[in-house]
């Protein structure tokens, strides 16, 4: 995934390296149903976009996509721009 990692001994986390689009894609689960699409909410259930910000809450960092037209898949990009799924 994309991840800040923290500094040890504190609370701060540090800033990820710049990166190019990053792609999560044919992620599945098993219910009793059998296999379903990662990002397909269960009943009652949404998907959310979470975006990655900086320690002040101020600056994003990394925009996820929305889930792509499968919904087993999603883009990562550097900055605060989603990518298209």
């Amino acid at each position: 995934m994309h991840e800040r990692p923290g500094l040890r001994d504190s609370d701060s986390l540090t800033t990820p390296a710049k990166t190019t689009t990053v792609n999560f894609d044919l992620g599945y689960y098993i219910s009793g149903n059998g296999w379903k699409p990662l990002l397909r909410s269960a009943s009652e259930e949404k998907v959310y976009q979470i975006l990655m910000v900086n320690n002040a809450d101020t600056k994003i960092i990394a925009s996820p996509s929305w889930p792509d037209g499968a919904r087993d898949g999603f883009r990562v990009a550097y900055g605060s721009t989603s990518p298209a799924p």
